[in-house]
């Protein structure tokens, strides 16, 4: 086995023992692990999500014929709003977890590929639009420039692949990175031992956003803002109502007037490669 496979494996099974383990099974009150680990905001976000949703669901205007969804994972609501859109629709994930919850709600309107998006069996130019959501970044380092290239290689042309990828440089989670070390250094003052989540931690290797232009050769890229916080800095900075509603206010103001700016600026953001 060469090392590069082997990368592939070992980030790929730490992603897919995840998942399977942790993030689609049933919680209390019927959400996933995924809802509670990653999809729980303050309750001011509800109204600034749906904002954010309909921006990404602009992307897919005029969209239609056959839609991947690469890393379906459950499907959430907004993917299945989407797929409406679409005469056919491909779901892709490593997790057969996954595409037991994908296919309990998309049924034999879809067509299901158990296959990682770094080696698909997809032909060449064979879907009209891909949307990838917080994927790539859990593929190992060395192989995110060839997931891309899949997902390019069997999009046709003029087709449209649209990619939700964290932004490392986002000065929006930095007071949560300062206080999660000062709590640290306060626990070792106090003697107290840290003890281990009993949810492992997930596989993850975030490039600037700069990286992305390497694909201009064969794609128009274009920029937008996604999601300006993560659930777990959201809860851990937006301690109160008002706060939390004044914070998304303000976000949404801003990405409605200054998208570019804060397409770098923010957590998450879309990237558009429309192949030429």
């Amino acid at each position: 086995m060469s090392d590069e496979h082997k990368i592939a494996k070992s980030a790929g099974e730490i992603v897919k023992s995840f998942y399977d383990k942790h993030g689609w099974q049933n919680r209390e009150g019927g959400w996933s692990g995924e809802d509670i680990l990653f999809r729980t905001f303050p309750e001011a976000h509800v109204k600034y999500a749906k904002n954010a949703d309909a921006r990404t669901a602009t992307c897919f205007d005029d969209r239609n014929g056959i839609l991947l969804l690469a890393g379906c994972g459950d499907v959430p609501e907004f993917h299945l709003n989407l797929a409406q859109r679409f005469n056919r629709i491909f779901c892709m994930d490593i997790s057969p977890v996954a595409l037991g919850i994908a296919r309990s709600k998309l049924g034999d309107t879809a067509e299901y590929f158990e296959e990682s998006i770094t080696k698909t069996s997809l032909a060449d130019d064979s879907v009209d639009a891909v949307y990838c959501a917080h994927v790539i970044y859990h593929i190992a380092e060395e192989l995110q420039e060839r997931a891309v290239n899949e997902l390019i290689r069997v999009t046709k042309r003029g087709g449209r692949l649209v990619v939700v990828y964290v932004n490392s440089k986002s000065p929006v989670g930095w007071p949560r990175s300062v206080k999660q070390v000062i709590e640290r250094i306060r626990l070792r003052q106090m003697h107290v031992v840290e003890t281990q989540d009993s949810v492992p931690k997930l596989y993850n290797y975030v490039r600037p956003l700069g990286w992305w232009r390497r694909f201009s050769p064969q794609c128009h890229l274009s920029f937008l803002p996604s999601e300006v916080i993560g659930s777990r800095a959201a809860r851990a900075l937006l301690r109160t109502q008002g706060m939390a509603s004044l914070f998304f206010a303000v976000a949404q103001w801003i990405e409605n007037r200054f998208p570019r700016p804060a397409s770098w600026m923010w957590q998450y953001s879309i990237i558009v490669l429309d192949k030429i």
